[in-house]
């Protein structure tokens, strides 16, 4: 192939270093003999230099007024030789801090910025003692074009290309112009601030031409390569040592990619990222910089992200990058972003503050003049610690002493040897010609144009880039060494060659078409040569459109119109373009993007157009269509909301039309690809039961890759060999892309996502074959939605060349088939092998232009448990343990248990009261996991060491609703729970629930986890869930000696706050009175014990008076019980302190004996020690019973019934079935099934959101979501109306979720989010028929507005109704069932939450305005009462006359007690003076209820009692009784309640006594009241 250049001079220089792909030499350096020693150095076009001219401009061209470089510890100068920090073999963190001791306080303010330093060089003029020249090379978005990184092949494969050693031999390269420049004395500085490594995100992007592209895996690889080059490491990293040839800066720290858009600039904007973004796309190429690269500066940002300033986030500086990353070098800022932090963001409060911000989150030196003026003063303020400058400087200097600046003359320590003759060589010069030429992509060949014939008589060039040097070499460039512009290079082939602009200048505001046109239709080829220039796009300036400027596209069209054959159009351009006219149009034939080539760019073009060289560049971003520009460029999100027609971003997520591909890239030949190889078949990741499986919302199992740990990640990397062949005439230098894709869509995962590239040279004919190396853990994982890295189960496929196969027929591939382009499917045919992973090869052809391989990870991959057998103790197979006492079953529990902890060390008791019990491997005791949770079904949480393990045989359990509900729905999660075990998926039976904590108070994040605010109906929820957990009947009574699982009463006790205005449940002292100890918070728990029989119960992170109270003996011994102290710690304290504590006394060792023999009862009891379980009380339990029809219906029973209608006006609902023709579902909440399984919820059997349950109703239904998300922090307004108006009915699904109110996060306020509130009322006007608001929520909300708005017609409150939730709210609203739920908790208005949350008070003190809390004692307005529900059907109530309507007790004592000071004192008795025979004695209390209604259905009797006389602390009323009657139309039960006088009649005085009071007793349900009597 030979070059054409323009003198002969120059035609000399470049043959002496032919054939194209010559060997390169730089010098002795290691770096590149290393890589001459591995293989023939191929010079290929990787370099993706974002500042190469930045070095160009700032270093090269520096004044120099001597001939030696600057630099310290001149070993002549008798002052500073005997410092430390001139010493060479100390450390250079110990001669930094000595050097940093030494110094002034305003010697170190004047050291934080960057011109004193000379940190940034300094920009001069030239003059003639200042060298004028450097390489410029081609900018990074083209040379990332190539895309041909890679990692080095074997030595044997030297016909490939060496692309990331090439781009570390270009960094070299640079590096050692800039060394050069350096040790001639003309520069200041060796620290360069380059890579630009932002993701070139959006088109628009002014400064896009400085990344690699969108990719992250390529802009991480070319950091690393980039920064080892620069700073002189070799290939693989690590072997850089102490000294730096000079220092590199990634850049820019985090999610910069705005400039100035439409009057948003980089200064004020605020990137909203999500942690998922962050995790997946912005942050992986930094972190390699600093993992993999080694880099020794971080630049951040202008910009704020998520409201802060990068600069000042010590999340993302020290946190992230100084801790998480481990990163040593210096973070700089941009230039005066400091300042802005105070005068454009007002972040800060003072120049002083801004200081003082950036160096506590982590900052080092400042690109202005900023932390000079305002540091010593920010100290003096005392807002800035000193130490926080000395640390800042410690990074700075040890830095330029890593540079060997404070060495003594550089010129006699390493690099000192590069001189002025590397700079502007002829191999840098190769270099930048060859990373232009494969950089430059082909896109389009109709006719095979291209390439013209050498032999061409006549050229036409036209166009406003074809004669500017300027444009090639893009923005950041100084003056290049030399540069031949596309014109100059074209005329070396054609003699005959015209030129004419075209336009006036690139922005073709004017044109001269007939004079183009004219030239054009004389010449027998035209090559028009348009595009961009940085008038049109570079920093500072983003476009505003994809299309060319001004009237390029109407000079190119008129110029192919009439040209002789098809033109060839050429695109000089950083970022994309929108050519769809040019793609389309047959007149053009070739399209050429050359991005900003640099100085061999001219001749690059004229060796591709003419065949010298084969393109094989490739597109390193998506070429968008002009449309795209409707999406705001302030929009960060990735991924794709199809709700809001937002289209995502990059080829990773982008779903819409494209111009072209990422990754797209013709060539003169065509190539052909197959899979030769792969080094492992299947991937386990089961080797150990401590890893748990997770399962996302689609009921796909994870794994964290945090949990895997480097040495399983490193186990299970393979090898994936691919066959390329050269099917043309030509040969070329083809780069083969790899890209990985999931079998499960969705959930926020990469459409595809790029895992490895490398380039092969292949002659005509030519195979040749390429191997990756596939590391799951980073190649095969994703990013969920919290920001952690996780691999899921499942096929994942591996695509190489075109990926064209339908998303259908990759979904559906059977066992020994593939489906071709069009979805059907190809026998089998042993010639191209595609490897399908699973337990044999199958090969197959292909009716696909490329092949793709599929690597099954099946199910079983990600299976923890290596057997199906449930952990247990006292195998009757161990010779070791059958023997023991504790083994037999036939002995006492009591007894087998004093054998065990007998036989136990202190170091073995001490492990076992801890949550996580290790096994006693001696004794044949497994490991014991304490902590499981069941609150509304068996759950599994991820990142979490809990009990259960959803990964199995067993992957998912029925999700039933968070309300109370019947005895039944336990029992099921018992059996769930215990068919978990037995499938050997657990490794305990001990679940932390139920949490019968009151709900005090509205605003509380765990509300939705208990049964309500009122005392009795928490005690019998516990009484039935304990029950049914332990396998009791209904009744209680019948548990006996085994359990089928143990619940845990929790939180005990006064627990209801976790963190509300700056309190935290961890630091919170309840002050609770006696009187509401007796009354409220405590009966549920001593129901729990005493009737429920509750095997556990859990002390509260809180302090109760002062007392925490899991230290409290009141509390757990003297209260709860004797033997029920504190057993077992969440945690690790006890295991790490007990021992010491026995050691100095402070502990008996028989409290642990105590402790342990609890613990051990309950396990024996759950026949954990009875060997096999499987052969015990309920082994046989199996996973048939899980996920039952039985239990799935029990779930939708529960929800249907616990749904409250809260309005139904002019009986809106229900819909009727037959009549509604369409209906419109909008809110956030209408299609999430995560929203309907609330928190502390495992993967359900089945999900069925309210939108499809909905659409099981009615055909015609529109949906939309109305807001981005449950916070509605923006509302799609217009889209939404436009949806309800075309419907007949509207449903709206809004309400909170879990990011609104969940455990640590309480709420501030009691409503909706303004934007939603709003959303609704808009809608509910533009509707045809007045809408139905449904509500999910945990926690009561004041939605007044709704509730006075006569265009909402009914609300429905629906909580976290479970799996089964958007079913059972379909059927409620269209009449197939009749809802009868009642509010469990009051709803108060917005006002109420000036009233504290940290008060504990439950009843009401008029004089200072505080209303007390619960319908028991609020005295104030209600939006709902407690107990509050419509139904479709109206019911009457009738108290039938009470027999025993009065109650003596003056028989059973020998005096009243009265407080006769207070004058709303009664007589009264205290409970425990009344004998046990009266206080078990029932008074029977009939209700007739009738349904006038013409619906039949379920509906709940509340039976209140209430004091005649108030005042006092008495409650306002408090339920004593509720029972459910099914009704049909027109019938009428009578309904019969047992009330106890010493529990219902009963009311705590001031003592915490509970006490019953003589005078009448009234019963009430609805307006109906009936009397009773107490006589002392």
């Amino acid at each position: 192939m030979k070059r054409k250049i323009l003198t002969p001079e120059k035609v000399s220089n470049f043959k002496q270093l032919q054939p194209l792909h010559s060997h390169v030499t730089l010098g002795a350096d290691p770096t590149v003999e290393k890589g001459k020693e591995k293989a023939s150095l191929l010079i290929t076009s990787t370099m993706k230099f974002e500042q190469l001219c930045l070095v160009s401009l700032t270093l090269f061209i520096h004044v120099a007024s001597t001939t030696t470089p600057p630099f310290s510890c001149d070993s002549s100068d008798p002052t500073t030789k005997n410092y430390p920090f001139c010493q060479t073999t100390l450390p250079v963190t110990q001669r930094a801090r000595d050097l940093v001791s030494r110094l002034t306080l305003d010697e170190k303010s004047l050291n934080l910025l960057t011109q004193l330093l000379q940190f940034h060089d300094l920009v001069s003029p030239p003059t003639s003692g200042g060298r004028r020249h450097c390489m410029v090379f081609p900018m990074s978005a083209l040379a990332s074009s190539s895309m041909v990184l890679s990692k080095p092949p074997l030595a044997s494969l030297k016909s490939f290309s060496l692309p990331l050693l090439l781009m570390l031999i270009n960094g070299t390269a640079l590096a050692k112009e800039a060394r050069a420049i350096y040790n001639a004395g003309e520069a200041k500085g060796l620290t360069f601030w380059a890579p630009n490594i932002n993701i070139f995100r959006d088109p628009r992007w002014g400064r896009g031409q400085e990344t690699p592209g969108e990719d992250p895996l390529v802009a991480g690889k070319y950091a690393a390569s980039y920064i080892r080059g620069i700073q002189g490491d070799t290939f693989e990293g690590g072997k850089l040592g102490q000294h730096l040839q000079a220092s590199a800066c990634c850049k820019h720290f985090t999610a910069y990619d705005l400039d100035n858009w439409k009057g948003v600039n980089r200064f004020v904007f605020d990137a909203r990222v999500t942690v998922q973004d962050l995790a997946d796309t912005y942050q992986p190429p930094f972190e390699k910089c600093v993992r993999e690269g080694g880099g020794s500066c971080m630049m951040c940002a202008y910009n704020r992200v998520n409201g802060v300033p990068s600069c000042a986030d010590p999340n993302l500086l020290s946190k992230t990058v100084r801790g998480e990353w481990d990163f040593r070098g210096y973070i700089a800022s941009d230039c005066d972003a400091v300042a802005i932090i105070y005068d454009a963001q007002g972040y800060a409060k003072s120049p002083q503050d801004a200081v003082a911000d950036v160096l506590r989150a982590g900052m080092d030196v400042n690109c202005g003049s900023y932390l000079q003026k305002y540091t010593k003063s920010a100290i003096l303020q005392e807002k800035l610690p000193e130490s926080q400058v000395d640390r800042a400087l410690h990074n700075l200097f040890a830095i330029r002493m890593r540079l060997g600046l404070f060495n003594g003359n550089p010129l006699h320590n390493p690099f000192g040897n590069i001189r002025a003759d590397q700079i502007c060589s002829p191999e840098h010069q190769i270099l930048a010609l060859e990373a232009a030429c494969n950089g430059i992509v082909l896109l389009k060949n109709h006719a095979k144009l291209l390439p013209l014939p050498k032999s061409a008589v006549s050229l036409a060039v036209i166009g406003p880039n074809a004669k500017s040097p300027q444009t090639l070499v893009g923005n950041y460039a100084g003056p290049p060494c030399e540069s031949t512009t596309p014109l100059q290079a074209l005329q070396s082939y054609v003699k005959d060659t015209v030129y004419h602009p075209g336009c006036d200048t690139v922005s073709c505001s004017s044109i001269a078409i007939d004079e183009a046109v004219d030239i054009a239709k004389r010449a027998h080829f035209v090559v028009l040569i348009m595009g961009l220039d940085q008038t049109q796009e570079r920093e500072a300036l983003d476009r505003v459109d994809l299309l060319l400027p001004g009237r390029q596209q109407e000079l190119i069209t008129s110029v192919a119109k009439y040209a002789k054959k098809p033109v060839a159009l050429v695109l000089l351009s950083g970022g994309p373009i929108d050519v769809s006219f040019a793609k389309d149009d047959p007149r053009i034939g070739a399209i050429l993007w050359a991005g900003y080539p640099g100085q061999g760019g001219g001749i690059a073009l004229a060796e591709i157009i003419f065949g010298d060289h084969n393109p094989g560049g490739r597109l390193p971003v998506t070429w968008y269509p002009q449309d795209y520009t409707k999406v705001p460029m302030t929009d960060m999100r990735m991924r794709p909301d199809s709700f809001s027609d937002y289209p995502g971003r990059t080829y990773r997520f982008y779903e819409g039309d494209k111009v072209f591909e990422f990754g797209y890239g013709l060539s003169y030949s065509k190539y052909s690809y197959k899979f030769t190889h792969v080094s492992r078949k299947n991937l386990y990741l089961n080797h150990s039961s401590s890893l748990h499986t997770t399962r996302s919302w689609d009921s796909v199992g994870y794994k964290l890759v945090s949990e895997l740990g480097t040495r399983v990640c490193d186990e299970n990397k393979f090898k994936v060999g691919v066959g390329v062949k050269n099917d043309g005439e030509m040969s070329g230098k083809h780069p083969v892309l790899l890209f990985a894709r999931q079998g499960k869509v969705g959930d926020g995962r990469v459409k595809k996502q790029l895992i490895g590239f490398q380039s092969v040279v292949l002659s005509g004919g030519e195979r040749g074959e390429i191997e990756f190396e596939v590391s799951p853990c980073e190649d095969l994982s994703r990013a969920n939605e919290y920001g952690v890295m996780v691999m899921d189960e499942g096929r994942h496929f591996l695509v190489v060349g075109d990926d064209k196969l339908p998303r259908q027929a990759l979904k559906d591939i059977p066992n020994g088939s593939i489906g071709n382009e069009n979805g059907d499917f190809v026998g089998l045919i042993k010639t191209l092998p595609a490897l399908y992973f699973t337990a044999q090869k199958i090969v197959t052809k292909m009716k696909l232009k490329y092949p793709f391989v599929l690597i099954h990870i099946s199910t079983v991959v990600l299976i923890l448990a290596e057997s199906s057998r449930p952990p247990f103790a006292c195998d009757s197979s161990h010779p070791l343990t059958k023997s023991y006492p504790f083994c037999k079953p036939t002995l006492p529990i009591n007894q087998r248990v004093q054998d065990l902890i007998s036989r136990l060390t202190l170091e073995e008791k001490i492990s076992q009261l801890v949550n996580s019990a290790p096994p006693i491997p001696r004794l044949g005791i497994p490991e014991y996991e304490w902590w499981s949770e069941a609150l509304h079904g068996v759950a599994y949480f991820p990142g979490l060491h809990t009990g259960m393990s959803l990964n199995g045989t067993i992957q998912s359990a029925t999700s039933f609703p968070q309300v109370i509900l019947t005895a039944a729905s336990f029992d099921a999660v018992g059996r769930e729970a215990r068919a978990v075990y037995n499938a050997g998926q657990a490794t305990g039976m001990t679940f932390w629930a139920p949490n019968i904590n009151i709900f005090r108070d509205p605003r509380w994040g765990r509300g939705q986890e208990t049964p309500g605010e009122d005392p009795v109906v928490t005690g019998k929820y516990a009484v039935s869930f304990v029950r049914g957990i332990q396998g009791d009947t209904f009744e209680g009574g019948k548990l006996g000696h085994h359990l089928q699982a143990s619940a845990c009463c929790k939180h005990f006790t006064a627990y209801d706050l976790d963190n509300w205005k700056g309190v935290n449940r961890f630091v919170f002292n309840a002050k609770v009175s006696l009187q509401d100890l007796a009354d409220t918070y405590m009966p549920p728990f001593r129901s729990c014990i005493e009737e429920g029989k509750a095997s556990g119960i859990m002390c509260a992170y809180n302090r109760v008076n002062g007392v925490p109270n899991c230290a409290d003996y009141n509390l757990l011994s003297k209260t709860a019980r004797a033997q029920w102290g504190m057993d077992v710690n969440c945690g690790n304290y006890l295991k790490n302190y007990t021992k010491s504590a026995v050691v100095k006394t402070k502990l008996p060792i028989s409290e642990i004996d105590r402790a342990l023999h609890n613990l051990f009862s309950v396990r024996m009891r759950l026949g954990l020690f009875d060997g096999n379980p499987l052969q015990q009380p309920f082994g046989k339990i199996g996973p048939d019973q899980v996920c039952s029809q039985e239990h799935q219906n029990l779930a939708l029973e529960a929800a249907r019934n616990s749904i409250v209608l809260l309005k139904n006006t002019y009986r809106l609902l229900p819909f009727s079935k037959a009549k509604t023709t369409s209906l419109a579902v909008i809110g956030p909440n209408a299609n999430s099934a995560k929203t309907l399984l609330g928190n502390y919820a495992g993967p359900p059997c089945k999900t069925v959101t309210p939108l499809q349950g909905l659409q099981r109703y009615v055909k015609d239904i529109r949906y939309h979501p109305g807001c981005n998300a449950v916070n509605c922090s923006y509302a799609l307004t217009d889209q939404a109306v436009k949806v309800a108006k075309g419907a007949e009915y509207v449903v709206l699904v809004m309400g909170l979720d879990q990011t609104q109110e969940r455990e640590e996060l309480d709420r501030v306020d009691l409503v909706l989010s303004p934007k939603q509130q709003n959303l609704i009322s808009i809608l509910a006007r533009a509707a045809k028929n007045p809408v139905v608001l449904v509500l999910l929520s945990g926690g009561p909300v004041d939605i007044s507005f709704a509730k006075n708005d006569k265009h909402i017609g009914s609300i429905l409150w629906a909580g976290y109704p479970g799996e089964a939730g958007g079913l059972a709210l379909a059927e409620i609203i269209f009449g197939d069932h009749n809802p009868g739920g009642r509010l469990p908790v009051t709803w108060y208005p917005q006002s109420f939450v000036k009233v504290p949350m940290t008060d504990m008070r439950m009843r009401p003190e008029p004089s200072s305005g505080y209303p007390g809390r619960t319908y028991r004692f609020y005295q104030g307005q209600k939006v709902f009462e407690f107990g509050y529900g419509l139904s479709y059907s109206n019911y009457s109530y009738e108290f039938l006359p009470v027999v025993q309507n009065k109650v003596y007790l003056n028989h059973q004592i020998k005096s009243p007690k009265a407080e006769l000071e207070n004058s709303n004192a009664l007589k009264h008795v205290p409970v425990s003076e009344i004998g046990t025979e009266l206080c078990r004695k029932r008074i029977p209390v009939t209700v007739r209820a009738q349904n006038h209604g013409d619906m039949g259905g379920r509906h709940p009797l509340l039976l209140f009692v209430r004091s005649e006389k108030a005042g006092n602390g008495r409650p306002e009323k408090q339920l004593v009784g509720f029972q459910s009657v099914i009704l049909n139309a027109g019938e009428r039960a009578d309904v019969e309640f047992e009330l106890s006088p010493c529990e219902h009649l009963s009311t705590a005085n001031e003592d915490g006594l509970m006490v019953i009071e003589e005078g009448s007793h009234l019963l009430s349900i609805e307006d109906k009241e009936s009397e009773i009597t107490v006589i002392l």
